[in-house]
């Protein structure tokens, strides 16, 4: 059953074999589609692309689990992940929650996982799909939407160790992570610890600890659960403090080390403040940020802004930690300007930049780009190997969101499309399909929206061009941006270009003028260029 795999492109399915309780389905891993080979072979650098398959023989709709790269996968990294299916929450590697949109029965593949490899994994090196932090199971929902309990499979990497990919038998595994808890830098006084049954039949375990500050609630329970480790600091002088938290389950035994940080705390007041900077437009509403004292003593404090349309909500001055409201007093300036308010106290002194832009019309522009900074749009594919765009959302004002598309254009030749991730919320679809990309907060420019993985072969013809254009589902044809008001503007796309040389000018913006005062030239007008 098993078998290595020599191509630098190595293939690992995820598939769901049948399970005791039918109706449940369950997780496993496989090197390859058919779900017969489940040794995965990391033997040299290339792409590992992990397939999800979910078997369920009476019909689920959605999943709940977790697959995470494991420690002793030595030199891969996780790039991305993608489905044909809704990615409601997470991913696989902190905890994913995947809705199918149908009812399914049998085997159907419903996630895809991306790692860049190095070929660096130890031998007989354990994968497993596990229960999400804070579901004691894989959760699988049924066709009538009942949350029901499924199970996961463990494979092994560069072994020849049998898998299991069905429901466990033979007595009762304890299995305890993570391995060890930190409740450090930053300081934590709850974290979870997942208990697992990896063998078969029933599982009781028992939880105990051998110091004061330590303490775990639930202290027992049967088979799979998450209990939660608190630490109690009250008292304590300042120092770094180690525990045991023991589980003992099935005839085994696990000790968890537990480490905790008492930090000094000063006797004299120190002033903090929860936010550098505030944003706002000639439509936002108050914005806050919070005075308070990480300190001893107490601390007193007054407030202080250096602009007239600056205004703060009384009190100006008092003691203790304090919710600050701030606003933009009407009419305001008539153009964008910067203002302070400052915190000036007996614990130090704290200033918070307010900015104001008044102009909303402008939605900014959207454009691809070679680094972070969006100052180089000059692009290479010179050899095989993955690619990375970065998709920048310029602006003159704030904006909550965009809507727009950057779809491979075909003389990127040879490459082909692997995923895309966002530090926000990818609402709706993808750069190659129209993409909505949801910010969470309003957001003045540049900020970073997508970057985007292609492999490429190094094929790709001289001064090929990638633009970014409109969400072909947007009726006006245009990249939509909705403004810090709500209120939804229309912005301009830009474009890359791919292997450009000294005498090809790709549109009327010449490729080699790749400093940052040239890229914002091309997000004029055509008639101001």
């Amino acid at each position: 059953m098993k078998h290595a795999l020599s191509s630098s492109l190595l293939i690992i399915l995820v598939l769901v074999a049948s399970t005791a309780f039918a109706q449940n389905g369950t997780l496993c891993l496989y090197a390859d589609p058919e779900g017969t080979q489940c040794s995965i072979s990391d033997t040299g650098p290339g792409v590992l692309s992990v397939y999800m398959i979910h078997n369920s023989p009476n019909g689920a709709t959605g999943a709940v689990f977790a697959a995470p790269k494991p420690g002793c996968m030595v030199g891969a990294t996780w790039m991305t992940d993608s489905s044909p299916y809704n990615v409601t929450g997470g991913d696989s590697q902190t905890g994913a929650t995947l809705t199918y949109g149908t009812c399914l029965t049998g085997a159907a593949r419903v996630l895809t996982i991306q790692y860049m490899a190095s070929g660096l994994s130890q031998p007989d090196c354990a994968y497993s799909v596990i229960p999400a932090p804070g579901h004691g199971f894989v959760e699988v929902i049924d066709c009538n939407h009942s949350l029901l309990s499924g199970t996961g499979g463990v494979t092994y990497v560069n072994s020849v160790l049998a898998c299991e990919c069905s429901e466990p038998t033979g007595p009762p595994d304890l299995y305890v992570h993570p391995p060890s808890l930190d409740f450090g830098e930053p300081l934590y006084s709850v974290l979870p610890l997942t208990i697992e049954n990896v063998g078969g039949g029933t599982l009781a375990w028992s939880v105990s600890w051998d110091q004061t500050w330590l303490s775990v609630n639930p202290v027992q329970g049967v088979n799979d659960a998450v209990v939660y480790v608190r630490v109690n600091r009250s008292g304590l002088p300042a120092g770094t403090y180690t525990g045991n938290v023991n589980v003992s389950g099935g005839g085994e035994s696990i000790v968890v080390p537990i480490t905790m940080v008492v930090p000094s705390v000063p006797q004299s007041p120190q002033l903090q403040v929860s936010a550098d900077a505030l944003t706002f437009t000639s439509t936002s509403t108050p914005e806050t940020f919070q005075i308070w004292n990480s300190g001893g003593g107490t601390l007193q404090w007054s407030l202080s802004a250096d602009q007239p349309w600056i205004s703060i909500t009384p009190p100006l001055s008092g003691s203790g930690n304090k919710w600050v409201s701030v606003e933009v007093a009407p009419p305001g300036p008539s153009g964008p300007e910067d203002g302070h308010i400052t915190v000036s106290s007996n614990g130090g002194t704290a200033s918070v930049l307010i900015h104001y832009e008044p102009a909303l019309s402008v939605g900014g522009a959207v454009g691809i780009f070679a680094d972070l900074e969006a100052t180089d749009c000059n692009l290479f594919d010179q050899a095989p190997g993955v690619m990375t765009f970065y998709i920048v959302h310029v602006l003159t004002a704030g904006a909550l969101a965009a809507q727009f598309a950057a779809p491979m254009p075909s003389c990127m030749t040879g490459a082909a499309y692997l995923g895309e991730t966002s530090p926000f919320d990818i609402v709706l679809g993808n750069t190659q399909t129209g993409v909505a990309v949801a910010y969470g907060r309003c957001l003045g420019g540049p900020i970073h929206l997508l970057t985007v993985f292609y492999l490429v072969q190094g094929m790709s013809q001289a001064c090929c061009e990638f633009p970014v254009v409109a969400d072909p589902r947007v009726p006006s044809g245009q990249i939509e941006v909705p403004s810090c008001g709500f209120v939804l503007n229309y912005g301009a796309g830009a474009h890359a270009i791919i292997n450009p040389n000294s005498s090809c000018a790709c549109g009327s913006v010449p490729v080699e003028e790749t400093t940052w005062g040239h890229i914002k030239s091309m997000y004029a007008p055509d008639e101001d260029r």
